[in-house]
């Protein structure tokens, strides 16, 4: 029997690290119907966000009342999403996606998130919430487990990985230069461009790559010898791959922090995203009636 989640995440504004965790859902729970809020939705599976704004209520946002209240669970999929490291309204944004579901009480999942840091009360607010509204909690790194473990919900954590991990093909590529590659974002901070410049001055063959797609950040990182980025999911790439990279924090303790303290049991990182997989399923199979389950 089919179900219909809604899966929710930072979809739809162009990040290739985003893009790449809704494939993987799509792609390991084909059981699953899913239907994608996004920033820009798509096609007839993809409806826009709640309204967060003068500009967004032009959206047909009633479609997505209507897709909560048809629905059989949301399933925040990945990414750092309830963190207030640069934006003060994140938090909020996705609080009031759980809120709704809450609301027409369908069950909420948070799967592979990065929880935190928290520049505010009101941010680490939203996230416990969140949390404690969950049916099923699985983190990407370590320092997110210890934020969860420490708001004491009675209720379990897993420690997972970002599935991006499982979605690259080190058989496909191989590394065939030695040129130092820097990935930037779009608002990577001064420290980021200070490290940049510095590397350009003292290697000739240092280039700048902006990938578009996960096929083409594979391609661009297997090429290199060395990855400076401040981009998550390009670390997570030249992780897969074995290509030595620093990912450059943009505060202490982000998502970029953590990476580089990771631990680099490729074998290991793969089992922990199985783990966090196996639990969502298990979780939403849970979540259906006796009834269901015999179906």
């Amino acid at each position: 029997m089919h179900r219909r989640y809604l899966l929710i995440g930072n979809y739809g504004v162009g990040n290739v690290g985003d893009e790449a965790l809704k494939e993987y859902f799509l792609q390991r729970f084909p059981e699953v119907e899913w239907v994608v809020v996004s920033a820009h939705p798509k096609g007839e599976r993809e409806i826009p966000r709640l309204p967060f704004g003068v500009r967004s209520l032009c959206t047909p946002w009633w479609r997505t009342v209507k897709a909560y209240r048809r629905c059989d669970g949301v399933v925040l999929g990945g990414g750092s999403l309830f963190t207030d490291a640069e934006s003060v309204a994140a938090p909020l944004l996705w609080f009031g996606h759980v809120a709704l579901a809450v609301f027409f009480r369908k069950p909420v999942f948070l799967a592979f998130q990065g929880m935190g840091p928290f520049r505010t009360w009101m941010g680490e607010r939203f996230a416990r919430w969140a949390a404690r509204k969950s049916v099923c909690i699985s983190v990407r790194d370590a320092l997110s487990f210890r934020r969860v473990e420490h708001w004491n919900l009675n209720k379990k954590c897993i420690l997972s990985f970002d599935p991006v991990f499982t979605l690259v093909d080190a058989s496909k590529t191989c590394v065939s230069s030695n040129k130092l590659l820097i990935i930037p974002r779009s608002n990577s901070s001064r420290e980021f461009w200070r490290k940049a410049e510095e590397a350009r001055r003292v290697r000739a063959d240092a280039s700048v790559a902006e990938p578009r797609t996960l096929d083409e950040l594979s391609r661009a990182v297997a090429s290199a010898s060395f990855l400076l980025t401040q981009r998550y999911h390009a670390g997570i790439v030249a992780l897969g791959l074995g290509v030595p990279f620093e990912a450059v924090p943009q505060v202490p303790g982000d998502k970029f922090d953590v990476l580089n303290r990771e631990d680099r049991d490729l074998d290991r990182l793969r089992e922990r995203v199985l783990v966090g997989e196996e639990a969502l399923r298990q979780a939403m199979q849970s979540s259906l009636s006796p009834r269901e389950r015999a179906g």
